[in-house]
């Protein structure tokens, strides 16, 4: 329904479901990510907050990431960060790029268009918020051998030790866990 008022709500029921494990689940199948990427289109910064929240909680699940890639929607959301409009989501879409980096696959494909290096300067930035989400996507990304690999040969952990030095103690507490996952 293009009613925003309608949207929020649905949106905000969905997210509540997608705490349960078969919600998530039943929400594997590419057309209902595709319409949550064509959400997040939406002219409402409330709206598209709400979709990158429901996108994060459904994608921890492999059978939706596989849907998401599908749905080209990791590239949607690289595109998103690239546009300085749309700052205010962009921890939100760090967050959600970080749980579909578990899959090797994406955080190869991420490696080859230089996404990874563009996600890995948000550790280094002046932005407390968007260092921990980047800080936290790699972490959860480490959580596989052969992804610590690709990260490994594109030098993250380099750019992770940079903010070693950061005067935020939870930006510091964040690299230090991330450094010890890889």
């Amino acid at each position: 329904d293009p009613d925003p008022l309608v949207q929020q709500h649905t949106l905000q029921t969905v997210e509540m479901l997608a705490v349960d494990y078969e919600c998530r689940i039943a929400l594997n199948d590419a057309s209902v990510v595709t319409a949550l990427l064509e959400t997040l289109k939406s002219e409402y910064p409330a709206i598209q907050l709400l979709v990158l929240r429901v996108l994060y909680s459904v994608c921890q699940e492999e059978c939706v990431r596989t849907a998401m890639k599908e749905a080209t929607g990791l590239e949607l959301l690289l595109k998103m960060l690239s546009e300085e409009e749309l700052a205010d989501l962009h921890d939100g879409i760090v967050g959600v790029i970080g749980v579909n980096m578990l899959d090797t696959e994406q955080l190869e494909a991420m490696k080859d268009s230089g996404s990874l290096l563009a996600l890995a300067t948000y550790v280094t930035s002046t932005n407390p918020e968007g260092q921990l989400n980047a800080l936290r996507a790699i972490s959860t990304c480490s959580q596989k051998d052969e992804n610590c690999k690709i990260l490994h040969d594109n030098e993250i952990e380099t750019t992770i030790m940079s903010v070693l030095a950061s005067d935020n103690p939870e930006v510091l507490s964040q690299a230090c866990k991330t450094v010890s996952t890889m």
